[in-house]
C-alpha cells in the first residue's frame, strides 16, 4: 500500500526510498536543500498530488523549484513538502495544525490549491469534501454487529475492484457527478466559500504564531492555448470537468479580493498562451511547468517572509 491512515487528514504516504521519489518516516517527500549553512527561515509549501510532486522528481517538485529560486537569490530557506496526494484546502489546514501541535512552526506558508477542492466538488457533488468521501462513510463502523449487510457490500465491492484489475476490466473510480447550468454556478460558489474560509482560519493561525500566508490558485489545461496533441487527448479526457473549473475561476477572476485577502494570488492563466507542454494531464504540470510556477511565486513568498499582515 502506497498509504497509511493518518489521523486528521485521513492519510500519508508511507516511507519510500526509490530512485526519484523519496518519502520520509513522516510521510514528507524529500525537497532540495541549499547548501548553505546560514540560517534557515522555514517555509510550508500546502496542497495536494501538485504539491506533493506526481510526474516530478524529488529535486524539481514545486517545493524543489520554489528552494531553488529562493537560493539563487540569496535566501537558503529550508521548504518542507506538505503536499499530499487529494487532499483538498481544509486538509492542508489539518496538516498544518498538525505540525504547530508537533512545536513546528513555520515563518511562512504557501498555499497552492484549487485542483483537489473542485475535483472533488465535482466527484461529491458538495463543496468541502475530501476526495472519495463516499468510502469514508461505506466504511463507517462497518466492524459493528448491526453493520453486516455494510460489511458485507464494503467486502463485495472491494472483490469486484480486485476481478477488474485481475481481469483488465475498467474500474469505476473517481467517479464525476455530473453538473451543468444553475448547479454548476452554486457548486463554484460554494467551493469558493469553502475554500477561503480555510484560508481565513490559516491566516488567523498565522497571526497567533507569527507567520505569513500566500495563496496561490493553480492553472489546469482548460484555459492553456494552444494545446500540444498530448495535452488536448488529455483535456478531452476530462472534459467533464471544465464547466465546474471555468466557473470557479470566473468567480475569482470577478473579485478584486478573493476571499478578502491580498495576498490571494489567482495563476489560471498562467500558461494560458504558452506553446510548449506545460501538463502532464488536466491537473499536473511538468517539471518545467514547477520551475515556471516557482519563479510566480518567488516575488510574493519573500514579501511573506516578512511575517503575518
Amino acid at each position: 500500500a502506497s498509504d497509511v491512515y493518518k489521523r486528521q487528514v485521513y492519510w500519508r504516504r508511507l516511507p519510500y526510498g526509490g530512485q526519484f521519489i523519496h518519502v520520509d518516516q513522516q510521510g514528507i517527500r524529500l525537497t532540495w536543500q541549499s547548501p548553505a549553512v546560514s540560517a534557515r527561515p522555514r517555509i510550508f509549501i500546502m496542497g495536494g498530488s501538485t504539491v506533493w510532486g506526481t510526474g516530478s522528481r524529488d529535486a524539481f517538485t514545486l517545493p524543489s523549484e520554489i528552494a531553488k529560486q529562493l537560493a539563487a537569490v540569496g535566501i537558503a530557506a529550508d521548504v518542507v513538502n506538505l503536499g499530499e496526494s487529494g487532499y483538498v484546502t481544509a486538509q492542508s489546514v489539518a496538516m498544518l495544525l498538525e505540525q504547530l501541535r508537533a512545536g513546528d512552526a513555520p515563518n511562512a506558508v504557501v498555499f497552492y490549491i484549487g485542483v483537489e477542492d473542485v475535483f472533488a466538488a465535482q466527484q461529491n457533488g458538495v463543496a468541502g469534501w475530501p476526495q472519495n468521501e463516499m468510502n469514508r462513510r461505506a466504511e463507517f463502523n462497518v466492524t459493528q454487529p448491526y453493520s453486516i449487510g455494510k460489511l458485507f457490500a464494503v467486502l463485495t465491492a472491494g472483490t469486484s475492484r480486485v476481478s477488474a484489475l485481475l481481469l483488465q476490466r475498467p474500474v469505476m473510480s473517481n467517479s464525476i457527478v455530473a453538473v451543468e447550468g444553475e448547479r454548476t454556478r452554486a457548486l463554484a460558489a460554494s467551493v469558493l466559500a469553502q475554500v477561503c474560509s480555510n484560508v481565513r482560519i490559516a491566516r488567523a493561525i498565522g497571526r497567533d504564531y507569527g507567520f505569513g500566508i500566500t495563496v496561490y490558485w493553480q492553472p489546469v489545461i482548460f484555459t492553456k492555448s494552444p494545446l500540444t496533441p498530448y495535452e488536448q487527448r488529455e483535456r478531452d479526457r476530462r472534459a467533464g470537468l471544465a464547466a465546474l473549473f471555468d466557473e470557479t475561476h470566473r468567480l475569482i477572476g470577478a473579485s478584486t479580493s478573493p476571499c478578502g485577502i491580498a495576498d490571494f494570488h489567482d495563476l489560471t492563466l498562467a500558461f494560458a498562451a504558452q506553446a510548449a507542454p506545460r501538463f502532464l494531464d488536466a491537473m499536473h504540470l511538468t517539471e518545467d511547468g514547477n520551475r515556471d510556477v516557482a519563479t510566480l511565486i518567488l516575488p510574493t513568498l519573500r514579501k511573506a517572509l516578512a511575517g503575518p499582515k
